[in-house]
């Protein structure tokens, strides 16, 4: 699969931001999260079903199928859609900026992937992009070091999404699991736990939707887009690319953000943007051919 395949990940999955604004405007965060997991969830099921391919889960992928489950998807999301209510979709995007350099921590953890000096510095201006954007022109009217609660989920989204998509990539090597069967695992408990979690903490009246066709249509929306199309796009990449990589090739996805919240929640559109994501991309080349150059890159 080659690098267009990624940023044409990157294109479609920043849509799930705006969308995901869009459907919480009409249900709770909660009952939003866990609706989309387990219908694509099921529908990933039903897939694998009729491709016959295998849902046969070996009993040495339990735990760590459990793990990618619960951290990776249901607790990302729920830190994800928490702090999203608060924030710009494109804002919230550009603070999953900060995955790159996470995900490095924990491929070398996890995968004993190296962190070369040409690979720092590709990171390094990735942050400097980072922190440009930061300072000289966030798309609300002024935002530096304040770090309130909404930041602070997304963040831990960030961590906790670099850590699920990095031991993804460990299950994808050691087994002979379908990409598309480990999502559908993970969504279903996911969705399930997001559900359980709704019950507890949102009003069901008898549903807590206050506005049926505009949920309607941004679940449908985010489930074809992130959880079918981007999110078994992404981890089929995983399987070429390293994990620091991808994400670092997802740090123009707060360009796309921004246009798709201008698009659709009329959502300024900051002018720094541009300027910072052209950092990301140039440190995006550098990390490219020292990952090629150390094999974590594959040529196939």
């Amino acid at each position: 699969m080659s690098v267009f395949f990624i940023f044409l990940t990157a294109f479609i999955w920043s849509s799930s931001f705006a969308f995901s604004k869009l459907a919480m405007e009409a249900a709770s965060p909660m009952f939003v999260t866990g609706s989309r997991m387990l219908i694509a969830g099921i529908v990933l099921t039903g897939i694998v079903i009729w491709k016959k391919g295998s849902l046969r889960l070996p009993k040495n992928m339990y735990l760590p199928v459990g793990i990618v489950s619960v951290v990776g998807f249901y607790l990302t999301n729920v830190c994800e859609f928490l702090g999203l209510q608060h924030l710009s979709s494109a804002k919230a995007c550009f603070i999953y900026g900060l995955s790159p350099f996470v995900s490095a921590l924990f491929s070398y953890v996890q995968l004993r992937e190296i962190v070369t000096i040409k690979k720092f510095c590709g990171l390094s201006l990735g942050l400097l992009g980072y922190l440009f954007y930061l300072f000289f022109g966030g798309v609300e009217t002024t935002w530096s070091w304040q770090l309130g609660w909404p930041e602070v989920l997304v963040l831990l989204a960030t961590c906790l999404g670099s850590f699920g998509w990095t031991l993804l990539r460990k299950i994808e090597k050691s087994s002979s699991l379908s990409v598309m069967a480990i999502n559908a695992y993970a969504m279903v408990i996911a969705g399930i736990l997001s559900l359980g979690h709704s019950l507890i903490v949102e009003t069901w009246r008898p549903m807590p939707v206050s506005n049926f066709q505009v949920f309607i249509q941004a679940i449908f929306c985010l489930v074809l887009f992130s959880n079918l199309i981007s999110y078994n796009l992404y981890a089929k990449l995983l399987k070429k690319y390293s994990s620091t990589f991808l994400s670092f090739c997802n740090l123009v996805m707060p360009l796309f953000s921004a246009f798709y919240g201008w698009v659709l929640l009329g959502e300024n559109f900051s002018r720094s943007l541009p300027f910072a994501v052209a950092f990301m991309i140039i440190g995006c080349r550098m990390i490219y051919g020292e990952e090629f150059r150390q094999g974590y890159i594959s040529c196939e």
